[in-house]
């Protein structure tokens, strides 16, 4: 009786860690995938099949959440978030092409903001923006 106590006590607690776990690495896959960090042909993975094998991760996280254990409303609510967060824009690098059309046109509008870089600008929306290197 004591060992079956505590066997499931053990499996209770991995659950818990098997859901944090899923959901820090969502977080990190996402965050991964959000701030554009890769390139060229793993940018198609990172775009494509990464937010794929989140949705499953999460899931499968959902699916731990079965089983009693402490704040796991809470942790079930992270992951409905998570599973929200691929579907809000991701960045995506600008290209080279309109980041020159951008510079020029910084130079050549009125209304631009001046510096002796000329990186500065004003959008369309009357908001000072800048460009970097």
């Amino acid at each position: 009786m004591h060992s079956t106590t505590n066997n499931m006590a053990f499996k209770i607690k991995l659950s818990k860690l098997d859901v944090e776990t899923f959901l820090y690495y969502a977080r990190i896959d996402q965050m991964f995938t959000y701030v554009g960090v890769a390139k060229d042909t793993y940018w198609s993975y990172a775009s494509n099949e990464l937010p794929q094998h989140r949705q499953k991760s999460l899931t499968e996280a959902m699916e731990f959440c079965k089983h009693p254990f402490r704040g796991r409303y809470a942790l079930l609510q992270a992951i409905v978030t998570s599973k929200e967060m691929p579907n809000k824009e991701s960045y995506k690098g600008v290209l080279k092409e309109k980041l020159e059309a951008i510079k020029t046109a910084m130079v050549s509008r009125p209304g631009r903001i001046t510096t002796h870089s000329e990186h500065w600008y004003n959008c369309v929306n009357g908001y000072s923006s800048a460009i970097g290197e």
